[in-house]
């Protein structure tokens, strides 16, 4: 069964979506090396803290689990959050 990867708490991440853009960045040398027009003919996602990031290239995958910025586990859902209860004026 494969494993679930979640952002940790605090972090955010937006890497290549699919496997061309990932690669087209490979070629150029990393992001910063490309031009604004080359960046916009890629396709990008952005995963959130408690979001699935199982996507997300190997390469960094392996580099954020070692240095806990992403976990192994299921993603939180909004349904998995407790509200607090409404409270009333002066308590």
């Amino acid at each position: 069964m494969p494993r679930n990867y979640i952002v940790a708490p605090g972090h955010e991440f937006n890497y290549p979506a699919d496997s061309t853009s990932e690669a087209a960045i490979k070629r150029a040398g990393g992001r910063s090396k490309m031009t604004a027009e080359a960046l916009k003919q890629l396709k990008f996602k952005t995963a959130r803290e408690g979001e699935d990031c199982s996507d997300m290239p190997k390469d960094a995958l392996k580099l954020y689990l070692e240095r806990g910025w992403v976990l192994v586990g299921e993603p939180v859902k909004a349904s998995d959050i407790e509200s607090k209860p409404d409270q009333k004026d002066g308590e």
